[in-house]
């Protein structure tokens, strides 16, 4: 399978990248980036290091930097909410967040508590709500929001 090498931009925050999509298709690609993908509406195949992996409203996925991944809706309007994080995000905090690599990258009910699930949906649409404002002072919370 041929792969491409996403340059991702970070336009409005260093390190930091959100965005909307409604997806169709993502053909197989790697980027530098950490990257969660929440599902907002419809269903999704996701293609990962496990093999393809159906995703539905609500369920998240964790891409870890240069890892190959590709996106298929399998509806309609299939809505995902994109964060895109630089490994130098936070850095100065934490200066070995360029060596992390979570091994569990998808996140549905099934394998987490329904309680526990909210929260990191939650956080996730918080972060997004305050990025997309774009309120003075806003990336003091963005930061809040991520610990």
């Amino acid at each position: 399978m041929e792969q491409e090498y996403e340059i991702v931009k970070h336009l409005q925050l260093e390190d930091l990248n959100i965005f909307l999509v409604n997806m169709t298709y993502r053909r197989l690609h790697v980027h530098k980036e950490f990257e969660i993908c929440m599902v907002l509406a419809g269903s999704l195949k996701v293609y990962e290091r496990q093999g393809y992996i159906s995703l539905g409203r609500g369920d998240i996925v964790l891409f870890n930097p240069r890892q190959a991944h590709e996106l298929h809706s399998l509806t309609e309007n299939t809505v995902l909410l994109s964060i895109q994080i630089s490994g130098n995000f936070c850095r100065k905090i934490y200066p070995d967040i360029r060596l992390l690599e979570f091994e569990e990258n998808i996140l549905t009910l099934d394998k987490y508590g329904r309680e526990q699930k909210a929260r990191l949906c939650g956080s996730i649409l918080n972060l997004a709500k305050f990025y997309f404002l774009n309120a003075p002072g806003y990336n003091f919370f963005l930061y809040e929001q991520s610990f």
